[in-house]
Order: C-alpha cells, then sequence, then structure tokens
C-alpha cells in the first residue's frame, strides 16, 4: 500500500530545498515533528554528488533528443497527446495528463496520501491551515472552534474525489499537533486513516481521542457509510509513528494492519504494550472491524528500525522497513548484518503477526524500499539502493549513485525480476507502486538528472527536479510501457497514486502559498 517512509509521506516527508546544490534542509515528516525512519531527504543527502553518466545519455542519440519525453510545464488542465512506446499496444492517452486538482489557500496544506475508492472515486487524506474550497459537494472547510474564544489553527480531512478530481464528500477533524499520514479502503467501501498527533485530535460527538503525554502518538479512525464508526489510538512512554495502512479481507468484515515505528513502551489497547529493544524498533499491528486488537508485533535491535510500507498478499502480510542497527534478527527466519548507511528488509508475516520469511536489500550506501503492492500473489517493490546488492536470489543489481529499483518477489520472498533506473544526476529513486487490473506497475519516482527510462530518456529542466510516472509490465522488462514527468523546484511531498477504472491519479504537494495539496489525473 501507501507510504508511504520515502512515504511513504507516505506518510511521507516534506521536502524543501533548493536543487541548486542539492537539498540543503528538510521539513518534518508531519508539522511537528521529524520522525525516526528513512526519509526521501535522507536518500536524496546520501546520494553521490557526482555518480557515472548513465549509459546512453551522451553522443549523437542524446545530442538529437532521440525519444526524449516532453515536460508538462506548466501542467494545469493541460491535454497532451501522450506518449506510446515503441512497437507497444498502449492507449495513446498513457501518461498524459488530464486535469489537476489544487488543495490549498494561503496557508500549509497538504494531500498526504491517495487511495482507490471504487471505480470512478479515489480517498484523499491531508491537513489545512485556515479556509480552503474544496469545491464539488464538499464546499469550504475550514478549522474548528478550540475554545469559545479561539479556534485551531489546522484541520485533517479524509475527503472522496471522482476520478476527475470533483470533491464528492469530506470530513474534518481539529488538531493543532495532529495530521493523518496514510488512508486505505476495504472491499464495503469503509475507510481507514491513521495519523499522529501529541495531545488531542478532536473528531466531535463523542469520539476525540487525548492523551496526557508530550510524545507523537498514533490515531485510527473507520468510517463507514453512516459516518465515523470507531477511533482508537497507541500511546506510550515515546514517540510511536504510523506510515501506512493495509486491509485484510477475512470474510467477516475487513481486519486493518498498521505499520511504523515506536521507542519505549507503545501501548496498544489497555491491556497489550510492546518494548523496543533499543532504538525505534518496527511496529506491525493488527485490528478487527470492530476495533479490536488481534496482534501486535515488533521487530528491532538496538538501533533504529522502521516499517515504512505494507501489502496483504493473500492472507499473508508483507511488511517493508529500514534498518541501521549492526544485525537484525527477524523473528526465527533471518538474521541481517547492516551492509552500509542503512538497509532495507522486506518481512513476510502469518495472519498472526509470526515472520515466516525475510528478505535484505542491502549495499554500500542508502537502500530504500519505498513501497509494496500485492500483484497476483506476488508482491511489486519500489524504492532504490547503493553500490552492488544482492537481493532475493536475483542476479547482483548494481547502481551508478543512487538508483531506482523495480522488483517483484513471491510471496514466498523469491526474487522474479527488477530493473534499475539511474540518473547522471545522483539520485532516482521509486516512491510509489500499485498495479492495474491488467497486473501492470503504476510507479511514481523521483530523478535529479537525466534519466533513461529503457529507450526513453527523461531530463529534468535546469535546476529542477522531475516527478516521474511510469507503467511497467508486470512480467516484467525495462522498458516502461510510457514514462512522463513533472518538473519541480523548491519544496515537494514525495510522489504517491493510485487508480481508478481511467486514470492514475497522483499526488504531489506544490510549494505555492506556503504549500498546496495537489493532484493530478493521468492516462492509464
Amino acid at each position: 500500500m501507501g507510504n508511504r517512509s520515502l512515504s511513504l509521506l507516505l506518510a511521507l516527508p516534506v521536502l524543501v530545498g533548493c536543487l541548486d546544490g542539492g537539498l540543503e534542509r528538510a521539513a518534518p515528516r508531519g508539522r511537528e515533528g521529524t520522525g525516526p525512519g528513512v526519509s526521501l531527504v535522507d536518500v536524496a543527502q546520501s546520494a553521490r554528488p557526482t555518480a557515472p553518466a548513465v549509459p546512453g545519455l551522451t553522443g549523437p542519440r542524446a545530442a538529437a533528443g532521440l525519444e526524449a519525453v516532453r515536460p508538462f510545464d506548466p501542467p494545469t488542465l493541460a491535454l497532451d497527446d501522450g506518449w506510446q512506446h515503441r512497437g507497444g499496444d498502449v492507449d495513446q492517452l498513457g501518461g498524459a495528463q488530464q486535469w489537476q486538482r489544487t488543495v490549498g489557500a494561503t496557508g500549509w496544506d497538504s494531500v498526504q496520501q491517495v487511495a482507490r475508492y471504487d471505480a470512478d472515486e479515489v480517498v484523499v487524506v491531508g491537513w489545512i491551515e485556515g479556509s480552503v474550497d474544496f469545491g464539488g459537494l464538499c464546499g469550504v472547510i475550514k478549522p474548528g472552534r478550540r475554545t469559545k474564544t479561539e479556534d485551531f489553527v489546522y484541520a485533517s480531512y479524509v475527503a472522496r474525489f471522482t476520478d476527475a478530481g470533483v470533491c464528492q464528500w469530506i470530513d474534518a477533524f481539529d488538531g493543532d499537533d495532529a495530521w493523518p499520514a496514510a488512508v486505505v479502503v476495504d472491499a464495503a467501501k469503509d475507510i481507514y486513516v491513521a495519523g499522529m498527533f501529541s495531545s488531542e485530535v478532536r473528531f466531535g460527538d463523542g469520539f476525540d481521542v487525548v492523551t496526557a503525554g508530550m510524545a507523537e502518538d498514533v490515531f485510527l479512525a473507520r468510517y463507514t457509510d453512516k459516518g465515523l464508526d470507531w477511533t482508537r489510538s497507541i500511546t506510550g512512554t515515546s514517540d510511536t509513528w504510523a506510515y501506512d495502512v493495509a486491509v485484510v479481507e477475512d470474510g467477516d468484515g475487513a481486519d486493518l494492519v498498521l505499520v511504523g515505528s515506536f521507542d519505549g513502551t507503545a501501548e496498544l489497547d489497555g491491556a497489550t504494550s510492546l518494548t523496543a529493544s533499543g532504538g525505534y524498533d518496527m511496529l506491525v499491528a493488527r485490528w478487527s472491524s470492530t476495533g479490536a486488537l488481534v496482534f501486535a508485533t515488533a521487530v528491532g535491535a538496538e538501533g533504529t528500525e522502521d516499517a515504512g510500507s505494507v501489502a496483504v498478499v493473500g492472507t499473508d502480510i508483507v511488511v517493508a522497513g529500514t534498518f541501521d542497527s549492526a544485525t537484525l534478527p527477524v523473528g526465527g527466519v533471518a538474521s541481517f548484518n547492516n551492509a552500509g548507511i542503512y538497509d532495507s528488509a522486506l518481512i513476510g508475516f502469518g495472519a498472526s503477526g509470526t515472520p515466516r520469511w525475510a528478505r535484505q536489500l542491502g549495499g554500500d550506501g542508502p537502500d530504500w524500499i519505498a513501497d509494496v503492492a500485492a500483484v497476483g500473489g506476488d508482491v511489486a517493490m519500489v524504492g532504490c539502493f547503493s553500490g552492488a546488492v544482492a537481493f532475493a536470489g536475483l542476479p547482483e543489481l548494481t547502481s551508478d549513485g543512487t538508483s531506482m529499483l523495480v522488483a517483484r518477489v513471491s510471496g514466498g520472498g523469491n526474487g522474479q525480476w527488477a530493473h534499475v533506473v539511474s540518473s547522471a544526476g545522483g539520485l532516482a529513486c521509486a516512491t510509489a507502486v500499485r498495479v492495474g487490473p491488467s497486473g501492470d506497475l503504476y510507479v511514481a519516482a523521483v530523478i535529479d538528472g537525466a534519466a533513461a527510462f529503457g529507450a526513453t530518456l527523461v531530463s529534468p529542466a535546469a535546476g529542477a527536479w522531475s516527478i516521474v510516472s511510469a507503467r511497467y509490465a508486470g512480467g516484467g522488462g525495462d522498458t516502461p510501457r510510457w514514462a512522463s514527468k513533472r518538473d519541480r523546484s523548491g519544496g515537494f511531498t514525495p510522489p504517491l497514486l493510485d487508480l481508478s477504472d481511467r486514470y492514475v491519479v497522483l499526488s504531489a504537494d506544490v510549494t505555492d502559498n506556503g504549500g498546496d495539496g495537489a493532484l493530478y489525473g493521468l492516462g492509464l
């Protein structure tokens, strides 16, 4: 599912920086805290500033601009004719932008994650600072009253948009130190939202969530067609963070799975607690459709561990996370030695939360599995890595700088195929993946220099990053069916995406008005 740690957020971090000379500073994951885990900022700062040139980006081919991708600039409400990979059987609108929707006004407003609702709608979560006109059936939303004389500064929201960007339904909840990080929808169209807070989240109607502590805590909320159904919280002696959620359809309603990280002792339901091994540990927990805790488990050692994304494959739960501990034990199935700055682990858990298998992505630099998604009985995964790595029995993977990785492994953790994209600027990293009805993989990524997506050359504008969207055949192959880009300068969040039956809906915040949320509809 989404989250996105490179989500990731999301729950993915906000990037604020200048592309001239690299990223200079990073805003927090949310509004009040930085979070313990790896972010796109960490990856960018670790990328080699003078990476080797990407093969195929020099010589007459580059000079002629052969098969160069045209930018969407500016991207506002612009129709384009899209691209077809030569010889590919692809819709002519593949990757072409069909619409844009901005969520924001004069304050700091954000789109944190997007998830499929049904054939022609998506659900979006984020926050607003002050009044924002969402349009459609939603109208103007603003923070509520904190006291008789004082308003909240921020409100969070969960909203349904059509796949043409028109708001259909919205619910707002207040909290100046609270923000949503992840959202997921089950088969019955119930909506689950997870996020963080440090004092209170005011949902209203008796559903308020409050903690007496000053650490970051986690809130959960479930919406049905009748409105808000229940809320839950995870509190403790130190910080707890939520990064991604997924649902398990078990025939008796859908269970909610949350992944994140925690320090100290985390209290989950008044009777169940977990204690971290050293620094932060990975957190994996499951609740029933009625809000009862099914299980909670931790993976950790002496350093910092962070579970950033989750997908459900059958009844198994597949979690991707990062670690910087020298050695990371994973139940009784594996023990990993850290090979670089930080490594990633892909772990398959059974329905009861017991690890069944684990794989390590580890080179001599930053290695990050940013997102995972179920594809048939397999797992699609994306992220980035550096150096040379061996992963899941695949042939050795090599990187120029920090390179983007798209891969597929079996439900038992065995590698099926992998594809690598390097950037001439030193950084290429995929941040989100979703699976279409045909089994093709839809990927969002960022690059800071020219990169070859198969036979297609993608080049950011001078002084800019590019957000790249691409569609890959689910059966493998290093050439995407299509690739398109949006140039950015200044600050932005790592791009996330999900699918309706007609569009790829891409979310990527912009720096207008102090920060706005942006949704884009791209042709499938």
